[in-house]
C-alpha cells in the first residue's frame, strides 16, 4: 500500500505526455513492418514520442529485433545492465 501511494504521488507530479494518437499509431505499424512484436513496436513508438534517449529491455527477441534494426529506430534499446552501467559510471 505504501508503494502504490508513492507512485500515485509521483504519476500525479508528473507533466503526463499525450501522444498524437495517429502518429503513434503509424509509427507502430511502421516498427511492426521492421519484425517488431506489437506491444514492443508500441514501447518503441511510445519512447520515441516522448523523446526518449533510451529504452532497457530484459527481452532477449526485443532486443535482437531492435539492434538489427537500430538504424530505424529513433532511440537506443538496450539492456537494463547496459543502462544501469551508464548511470553508475
Amino acid at each position: 500500500e505504501e508503494r502504490a501511494t508513492r507512485v500515485g504521488q509521483w504519476l500525479t507530479a508528473q507533466a503526463l505526455l499525450k501522444p498524437d494518437l495517429d502518429l503513434l499509431e503509424k509509427r507502430t505499424a511502421e516498427l511492426m513492418q521492421l519484425g517488431l512484436r506489437n506491444f514492443d513496436a508500441l514501447h518503441v513508438a511510445t519512447a520515441e514520442l516522448a523523446g526518449a534517449d533510451a529504452l532497457a529491455s530484459c527481452d532477449d527477441r526485443f532486443l535482437a529485433a531492435a539492434k538489427r534494426n537500430s538504424s530505424r529506430i529513433k532511440l537506443r534499446v538496450v539492456t537494463i545492465m547496459e543502462l544501469a552501467t551508464e548511470f553508475l559510471k
